[in-house]
């Protein structure tokens, strides 16, 4: 079962957390052997958040899960997935 935790500075809606959970379910399918339908999604907004010393004006870390192995160019393109989902969902 893969877990996705993504904690966030930010204030989300409920709409905007359902999104990114279900854009996540389709996300996942870019890994092997992976679907919605086992997947896990724990989001936490509000948290705060430094990088460098700082607080940045928007903020998330993405903390994923995976039982097995994955060839590294897949786990690539899933991260570059989600960046793009958070961007477009926040």
């Amino acid at each position: 079962m893969p877990l996705i935790v993504v904690n966030t500075n930010l204030s989300l809606e409920k709409k905007q957390k359902d999104d990114i959970t279900s854009k996540l379910g389709e996300v996942i399918t870019i890994l092997p052997n992976k679907t919605e339908k086992v997947l896990m999604v724990d989001i936490s907004d509000g948290h705060t958040i430094y990088f460098r010393g700082k607080e940045p004006e928007r903020a998330a870390h993405v903390d994923v899960r995976l039982y097995g192995t994955c060839p590294f160019a897949l786990k690539a393109e899933f991260t570059r997935a989600v960046y793009k989902l958070l961007n477009e969902t926040t």
